[in-house]
């Protein structure tokens, strides 16, 4: 049964798959929260914790469905959708140990969707036939290393699906490949060595017809014996026969945070494909059409978005970005101008620890709606955000470093004049300790994020609220609004501080950033 939530909240590039064909949504969709009276989230359950997450139409009914990756329980969930929003049945399917990604995609031949998974803790791939079915499974080994993530593409030109399976080893890692025959076997392909760890998107970069690679992971570095991870970003071009002679790396470093997800994309609708980057922020890469790609733009995000998916979520004709934010319990939709830029257009809830993001038409309107595997509470959350208006509010809660590591905060809805419990979220926090959340909410408008200054003092009225943090260090302060009419369009801003809390570490307080939200 659907566990019904009230709170708002790969080459991803979203397709409805209701009815007949693969049509591209051209609805009249919003970047928003919800609005008052429509559907709420809806999360369902699941037997494990959810780490990847992707979509198809598995039982061939024309609606939706989605199949979630269960490391803890060596399988994989599949959730047959109803074309109404919601799942009518579950099923879990047993594949290698630890499977971390999901790669899905016709491997036999007969018109029906198979699911393939990157093992880590078995060195295989698992093959999945018919998933809605009579399910037939074969393992593919995989040497030289973990499988961390995987995508599938025809590399030779043979009409076949193959696999691109990125590994991860001590030291180092490796891009292997798998060559599909067209009936569900596969044979050891070819490999080409990699800095380190990566997560992966598959596209043509370089538009000679043939699939390429964009890698973005992070190796070890020279510092603490090795142990410091150093992010990288690099093209590894495809030859059409399954190998990859040439890597091309980009001269742009992902500052601080390690990659989360990775796709690619003509986000600048020049022809040539761009590269999205998920860490910190949002890194857009412009593809130069030869194999390259180089930082364009960089959007702040805050609550360490470990995933991303691509589509047009407005209807613009420009594609847009969602990001599942795990710090934050969060996804940010972001919208697109059509020349490689992006704004934040709105931060919604999600379940706990948000690890994959798809989009996804589930109710079948012709708009898209996200989904989101939430590891931590084991459930999927799926939302209608093509059902919304628009909205001004965003989200500024952008972490620093404090005793305890980096601080987030985040709000659990876009504020509204007059709303009871909204709340703000507080993560990696001092563990088990009482804070407090200073909150304003008569703030001026701004002309713009330029002038914003992380000191509450010049914001106007202030409130303190009491909060506390439990053992894993996440804490919820809730917060009524005034329905007073003056504050409409007017700046809330929150900061958390937790006093007397990093004793002994040489700092004071431990507090995060100002996070920022239009009233409506």
């Amino acid at each position: 049964m659907p566990i019904r939530d009230l709170r708002v909240a790969r080459l991803r590039v979203f397709r409805s798959t209701c009815g007949s064909g693969l049509a591209l949504a051209l609805g009249t969709a919003a970047l928003s929260a919800q609005e008052a009276g429509s559907p709420a989230t809806t999360r369902f359950a699941l037997p494990s914790n959810p780490i990847d997450l992707a979509t198809g139409d598995f039982d061939l009914d024309g609606r939706p469905d989605l199949v979630a990756a269960l490391p803890l329980t060596g399988s994989i969930a599949v959730l047959l959708g109803d074309g109404a929003g919601s799942i009518r049945s579950i099923s879990v399917l047993g594949t290698g140990s630890s499977p971390r990604s999901l790669a899905v995609g016709d491997f036999d031949g007969d018109g029906r969707l198979d699911v393939a998974t990157a093992n880590e803790s078995s060195s295989s791939a698992t093959i999945l036939v018919d998933v809605a079915g009579e399910v037939a499974r074969s393992l593919v080994e995989i040497p030289d290393g973990r499988p961390y993530t995987i995508a599938a593409a025809d590399l030779d030109g043979d009409g076949n699906l193959d696999l691109v399976v990125g590994c991860m080893s001590p030291v180092s890692g490796v891009l292997r490949t798998s060559m599909g025959d067209g009936a569900g076997r596969f044979s050891e392909g070819k490999s080409c060595d990699l800095p380190g760890y990566s997560r992966i998107a598959v596209g043509d970069l370089d538009r000679d017809g043939r699939p390429d690679v964009l890698v973005a992971g992070f190796c070890r570095g020279p510092d603490d014996g090795g142990a410091c991870y150093v992010p990288y970003v690099l093209s590894v071009l495809g030859d059409g026969t399954g190998a990859f002679p040439r890597l091309v790396p980009s001269s742009f470093v992902p500052p601080t945070a390690l990659p989360g997800g990775v796709a690619v994309a003509d986000v600048d609708q020049d022809g040539r494909l761009d590269g999205l980057v998920s860490g910190g922020d949002l890194q857009v890469l412009h593809g130069d059409g030869a194999g390259r790609v180089e930082r364009s733009s960089s959007v702040p995000l805050c609550c360490s978005p470990v995933d991303l998916a691509v589509g047009d979520l407005d209807g613009d004709g420009h594609l847009d970005v969602a990001t599942a934010d795990s710090t934050g319990d969060t996804v940010t939709l972001l919208r697109g101008d059509g020349r490689g830029g992006f704004s934040i257009a709105a931060c919604l809830a999600a379940g706990e620890q948000p690890a994959s993001i798809v989009i996804v038409d589930a109710d079948c309107d012709g708009r898209p709606d996200v989904a989101i595997a939430n590891l931590v509470s084991s459930d999927v959350s799926v939302i209608p955000i093509g059902r919304t208006r628009r909205s001004k509010a965003f989200l500024r809660g952008e972490a620093v470093d404090g005793c305890f590591g980096r601080l987030g905060i985040a709000s659990r809805a876009p504020p509204a004049l007059g709303a009871s419990g909204f709340g703000i979220t507080t993560t990696n926090a001092p563990r088990s300790a009482r804070g407090i959340v200073v909150v304003s909410p008569g703030f001026r408008a701004l002309d713009s994020e330029a002038e914003l200054v992380p000191e509450l003092v010049a914001a106007g009225p202030l409130v303190a609220l009491d909060a506390a943090s439990d053992p894993s260090g996440n804490g919820f302060a809730a917060f009524d609004i005034p329905a007073t009419p003056s504050l409409a369009g007017r700046r809330l801003l929150a900061r958390t501080l937790w006093p007397e809390a990093c004793r002994g570490s040489g700092a004071a307080i431990a507090a995060s950033r100002v996070l920022v939200s239009t009233m409506e």
